[in-house]
């Protein structure tokens, strides 16, 4: 299961994963309620503090205005059941009444869901059910409104966490170069040594591999910023803490010089999969590469020849001067989300992955 901007669930992968949500939130103030004898009640889950909970994801592409129509019709359907069975309700609530039934849909994207919920919720306090508290209200919610219990779920292996994100235009790869072309006259120094020539095909071939990988780094890092903050947060210090290393792990210190630029981000992209088993690969990968572009460009990781093998490997070296003026005083790297236009729509896009080994 993939949990991210963009991405088609199914029906009872969406379930799974707000139950999962739901369990890291409440614990065993959560009660489940089993739908496989006869229904599901109106509810599939509710907590002790009155919440009862109703997931839905609509089968995509659906246009916004498909999309709430789709969700009207099951709000009103699920809440004729919690209307029709009060009864067993009562039975299963203890002592136990519903103020806020909470409808967790994968895309709200239309206010008509927040009206429709309004009039079904008045028509409920109007007749005075049992198992209902007199201030009844219903409420549409995201699995964004859940960034704890998402960044618990990432940590561990049971949910894949992806973050989907348009790739960058050629169009803006070339507008960010003419903008910083400071920084890219840096990155390319650096794979001029890596790459040991001075064909500008090449090296303008692995820059603007680079630089997609940059530019599309930060797409994902303001997704991250934006939907799982905490998520963010732990990839954040990761990053940090791999930069500090850079030197020991692999500098002249380090008996494994060899040190290209996907060696470099594939050790990054390990130990961020590490910490966080639930990231998926791709957008690990992702934060991975789009990280090592931006050292090359900024910060502490460079590539010289090394005499010791006749120019045939590369060491990495930290400027640490360098640092404190291009990085600030913490030294810490810096992929900014607002170097790169994030305002346009969402969607299934190319893998940059392979625009990077071209």
């Amino acid at each position: 299961m993939r949990i991210g901007g963009g991405v088609t669930y199914d029906g009872p992968e969406w379930q799974h994963y707000c139950l999962q949500l739901l369990s890291v939130k409440y614990g065993t103030e959560l009660v489940v309620v089993p739908d496989k004898d006869r229904g599901d009640l109106g509810i599939e889950a509710f907590s002790r503090d009155g919440c009862a909970f109703q997931c839905y994801a609509a089968q995509e592409p659906l246009s916004t205005s498909e999309l709430a129509a789709k969700q009207q019709l099951k709000m009103t359907r699920d809440l004729k059941k919690l209307r029709d069975n009060a009864a067993q309700l009562l039975s299963i609530l203890g002592t136990v009444r519903i103020r806020w039934w909470v409808f967790m849909v994968s895309r709200h994207d239309s206010k008509r869901i927040l009206e429709h919920g309004e009039k079904k919720a008045a028509e409920l306090r109007a007749a005075a059910m049992p198992h209902l508290t007199d201030d009844f209200v219903i409420v549409v919610v995201t699995a964004e409104q859940f960034p704890v219990e998402a960044a618990a779920l990432a940590r561990n292996t049971h949910t894949v966490m992806y973050v989907d994100a348009e790739a960058p235009e050629q169009d803006e790869i070339v507008e960010f170069a003419v903008q910083h072309s400071p920084l890219v006259a840096t990155m390319e120094e650096k794979l001029r040594k890596l790459l040991r020539t001075r064909d500008p095909v090449a090296l303008r071939r692995a820059s603007s591999a680079l630089l997609t990988a940059f530019l599309f780094g930060t797409v994902v890092d303001a997704e991250l910023r934006d939907k799982y903050p905490l998520v963010r947060a732990d990839i954040r210090k990761i990053v940090s803490a791999t930069e500090r290393r850079l030197e020991l792990r692999y500098g002249a210190t380090s008996a494994e010089t060899d040190a290209p630029v996907e060696r470099v981000a594939k050790d990054l992209q390990a130990e961020i999969r590490s910490r966080l088993p639930g990231l998926e690969v791709g957008t690990a990968e992702d934060v991975a590469y789009g990280t090592v572009a931006d050292w090359l460009m900024r910060c502490p990781l460079d590539f010289v020849d090394d005499e010791r093998t006749h120019g045939r490997s590369a060491t990495v070296r930290s400027f640490r001067k360098w640092r404190r003026t291009a990085c600030g005083s913490s030294g810490s790297p810096s992929i900014d989300a607002n170097t790169y236009p994030r305002s346009r729509q969402a969607g299934p896009q190319p893998s940059t992955r392979s625009i990077r080994r071209a």
